[in-house]
């Protein structure tokens, strides 16, 4: 007598049940929802009043602002635990970083009233003073303790005298902002506050380097 194990009709059923029960089972993890990126933009305010009650200068172009090749990414880049680089797939600048840098930076600038007119890093207009800019670090180290979102910015004032350029200003700015949090968003407020408070230091050097060129 034969048993219903070794029936070849039953071995198929049970072979085809436990296939379609696999099956099954890698659809719904296949069925689980992937993580959504989200997007942040990098956006400095200035809120105080102007620096000057009369512009210092005539007309002023705000060049790109360059970044690193490092940083020069809309993904988030983190510093991990033992000094190792990463960058965040599912959290990024909603425009490449140093475009939004230097539209905020142009519209500071403005705000500061140290110029009579800031162009934009779009204008085609020729202009006497020329601002050059590069941010050279821009990421979260989580390395550190506590977590800071370091941000660092080289800024040159170039003045175009017809015949050459002068270097009016050259300076390098640092920033390390306690993060007030670990998710990514808190990151982009700290690189917003190193950003503000080293366009806040820019406008104070631009002042005094064009007072200085005046009395010489």
């Amino acid at each position: 007598m034969t048993s219903a194990a070794t029936r070849p009709g039953l071995r198929l059923l049970l072979a085809l049940l436990a296939v379609s029960l696999l099956a099954a089972g890698c659809m719904q993890g296949l069925s689980q929802p992937s993580p959504k990126k989200r997007y942040y933009t990098l956006n400095p305010q200035r809120d105080a009043a102007p620096l000057l009650a009369q512009p210092a200068a005539g007309r002023l172009k705000v060049r790109r602002l360059a970044v690193a090749a490092s940083f020069d990414t809309q993904e988030l880049v983190y510093k991990l635990k033992g000094g190792g680089f990463v960058t965040d797939y599912y959290h990024l600048f909603l425009a490449a970083p140093g475009d939004q840098a230097a539209q905020a930076l142009t519209r500071w600038i403005r705000d500061a009233g140290i110029f009579e007119t800031v162009l934009s890093p779009t204008s085609s207009t020729n202009s006497p003073y020329i601002l050059e800019t590069s941010i050279d670090e821009l990421y979260a180290d989580y390395d550190a303790s506590p977590s800071k979102a370091v941000v660092r910015l080289h800024a040159i004032l170039l003045h175009d005298t017809g015949l050459k350029y002068d270097v009016v200003m050259d300076r390098t700015y640092d920033s390390a902002t306690e993060l007030r949090g670990s998710d990514a968003a808190d990151a982009v407020a700290g690189m917003e506050a190193g950003l503000a408070s080293m366009f806040g230091a820019l406008e104070q050097d631009l002042a005094t380097a064009l007072a200085t060129q005046e009395q010489n």
